[in-house]
């Protein structure tokens, strides 16, 4: 749940709602961790 809620805080929270992730490889790192995450739990 720790890491869904981590990936939840920088993905839909930092990133959409407040505009705060201005990196594109940070962007990346997050959809990469994000997708690793769907695939674990599939």
């Amino acid at each position: 749940m720790k890491e869904f809620e981590n990936l939840y805080e920088s993905l839909h929270i930092a990133g959409y709602y407040r505009g705060l992730i201005y990196n594109a490889h940070a962007v990346r790192d997050y959809l990469v961790a994000a997708r690793e995450f769907v695939e674990k739990i599939k």
